[in-house]
């Protein structure tokens, strides 16, 4: 067991050296539910995305909230420390599911399962991205839940408390992620397809899993307070027809099957459309799921073990086989991490087969090879994946290359290349998104902002008015559409915009105000600037007219007639100049070089 809690820290060891990245800003460094106290009672009266705003989410997860407020405690935003956390809760869930197949079968399987568990490359996502907290920590208490339960069957009555200890692993599960939904019903498989209890006698296991319904009820009952219902959401991600998903959701499953069988090809976010009609891929994939479904009642009676393996990878995969709940990146990496348990329990009766079919010398050294080979290959694939998740760049980067269709992506990108300071490959990226999804208001927001800050005003305000025709009440929209209209002189229009902003957010009236106000004055300034270049043409030796001249224009954001009339007042002074004049010149260039360095470059 300790080697196997070894490996698995040693493979994941270079975690350590990555930052945030995803969803990790906003869900954690972002959530005030995380980053300030609150009192216990509000973790459990919100969704997992509460703090996001109104809309509510289906994600009940109260455990994974007070996880990540005790981290950010203890360590701030130090991201080491949160990617040590991670590493250690998989070290335990490795440990886990050793000494679960070590009551389950023997010494020899629980090694070799949990080391392929432990070296699974489609782990890599769970483990390393720190948003995926929840997947461990449920997969961790899932296994301990079963590890009780378990141990309680062979005590048998006399083992209340295990019961007790089981539920309430159970009962912190459901609290950490909605996978451990079904876990009931693994216990069912168990007794069938393990314990070998006949299907009409199932019903006898009532007694043991009393405690269990008892948590489940009172799971709903907090999820209905908390929620207003046990799925909020007011419509799917996808509208996939009953039909529809008669094709699809084999087609998922089998992709799941292939990539915990070949694990290659990863990527953080697969874009690819449902296979929603009959032809052969759907047909192939119907018949791989009517083998997985039959399997464990072939399997049942001469190996327990290996039918309750195959009847835990499916029915923990099941909940995120509703595509049409799940979202637009309905099959994901992380999904596979608890339900491939069952799969390396089937590895590993599969390695011991062959080892004990390997008669000869011969043989042994070219199966020991073989599984030298498979072992360095799955290390070589954790090894080149996490650098991957380094920064938002280079996840970012990567993922495109891979689902370059995807808007959410191209402005997930965009996003990234903002916050490394490259506003062209930003705007090049934000306009890849909205190409491909106009209504995608985010990225027609965030590409507004990119293009304002680029001095092209005009080009913003397109963009602008569109994520605003999208979200009419969204203020952040207003307030940068109003800036790009102040950069073009719109000063009715950006009034409006400001207007607009003082109705929706009354909280924030005076700061809106100031903004008016400053219009005001920039209309002025603007009727002025003739009578005041006509008076600096007039009186050509005076350094005060054409500076004057030139903090207006500075003011109208008219960086190049600025610049112009500053020089023009530095001429008509001996070297060194006016100091603040000099300054002035130096600020109006910076803000003009700072505008031109992000202009795009000539096709």
């Amino acid at each position: 067991m300790l080697l196997l809690v070894g490996v698995s820290l040693v493979v994941y060891a270079n975690a350590l050296r990555n930052g945030f990245v995803a969803d990790d800003d906003l869900q954690i460094l972002r959530n005030d539910f995380v980053t300030n106290s609150h009192p216990l009672s509000d973790y459990f009266t919100t969704d997992a995305w509460g703090f996001a705003g109104s809309h509510l989410s289906d994600y009940y997860r109260p455990l994974q909230l007070m996880v990540y407020s005790a981290e950010y405690a203890a360590y701030g935003n130090r991201p080491w420390a949160w990617h040590l956390l991670n590493l250690c809760v998989n070290a335990a869930a490795v440990a886990a599911a050793y000494f679960l197949l070590l009551s389950l079968a023997d010494a020899e399987m629980a090694f070799w399962a949990g080391l392929f568990f432990a070296l699974h490359p489609m782990h890599v996502e769970a483990v390393v991205w720190v948003a995926a907290l929840p997947d461990l920590i449920c997969g961790l208490l899932l296994f301990l839940a079963m590890l009780a339960y378990h141990r309680a069957r062979l005590r048998d009555a006399r083992a209340w408390w295990l019961y007790l200890l089981s539920a309430l692993a159970f009962f912190a599960a459901l609290l950490t992620k909605e996978t451990a939904l079904l876990f009931p019903v693994v216990l069912l498989a168990y007794e069938y397809f393990y314990r070998r209890r006949s299907l009409l006698r199932l019903w006898e296991a009532w007694p043991s899993l009393v405690a269990f319904a008892g948590a489940l009820a009172i799971y709903f009952v907090l999820r209905w307070r908390a929620l207003g219902a046990f799925a909020p959401s007011a419509a799917p991600y996808l509208r996939f027809t009953p039909a529809q998903l008669t094709f699809a959701v084999p087609v998922v499953l089998a992709r799941y099957v292939g990539k915990l069988l070949l694990p290659l090809r990863f990527n953080f976010f697969y874009f690819t459309p449902a296979t929603v009609v009959l032809n052969r891929v759907s047909a192939a994939a119907a018949l791989l799921l009517a083998l997985l479904l039959v399997l464990p009642f072939l399997l049942r009676a001469k190996q327990p073990l290996l039918a309750f393996g195959v009847a835990w990878f499916l029915l923990i995969l099941a909940p995120a086989l509703d595509i049409n709940a799940v979202g637009e990146n309905y099959f994901t990496e992380r999904y596979l991490y608890i339900p491939s348990f069952g799969f390396a329990i089937c590895a590993a009766w599969v390695w011991l087969w062959a080892l004990r079919k390997a008669g000869t010398a011969p043989e042994r050294v070219a199966a020991w090879g073989a599984l030298g080979i498979v072992l360095a290959f799955c290390v070589a694939q954790i090894e080149r994946r996490i650098p991957i998740f380094h920064d938002d760049l280079r996840l970012y980067q990567a993922t495109v290359l891979a689902s370059p269709n995807s808007a959410r992506l191209q402005a997930g990108l965009a996003l990234a290349y903002e916050a490394a300071g490259n506003l062209p490959e930003s705007i090049e990226h934000n306009l890849a998104a909205v190409a491909i999804d106009p209504a995608y208001q985010a990225a027609q927001f965030n590409l507004g902002e990119s293009l304002v800050e680029s001095n092209r005003s005009a080009d913003a305000i397109q963009h602008l008015k569109m994520a605003l025709a999208l979200q009419p009440d969204d203020v952040l929209t207003l307030r940068s559409l109003a800036k790009a209209y102040v950069a073009q002189r719109e000063w009715a229009e950006a009034e409006q915009c400001y207007r607009r902003a003082q109705q929706l957010d009354p909280e924030h009236a005076d700061y809106y105000q100031h903004f008016v106000d400053n219009l005001d004055r920039a209309v002025q300034i603007e009727n002025e600037i003739p009578a005041l270049r006509a008076q600096a043409e007039r009186a050509r030796n005076s350094v005060a007219e054409w500076d004057q001249l030139g903090r207006a224009y500075a003011t109208l954001l008219d960086w190049d007639n600025a610049i112009d009339c500053f020089q023009r007042a530095l001429k008509l002074e001996p070297a060194p100049g006016d100091p603040a004049v000099l300054a002035e010149l130096r600020i109006a260039t910076q803000q003009r070089d700072a505008a031109e360095r992000t202009l795009p470059a000539a096709h």
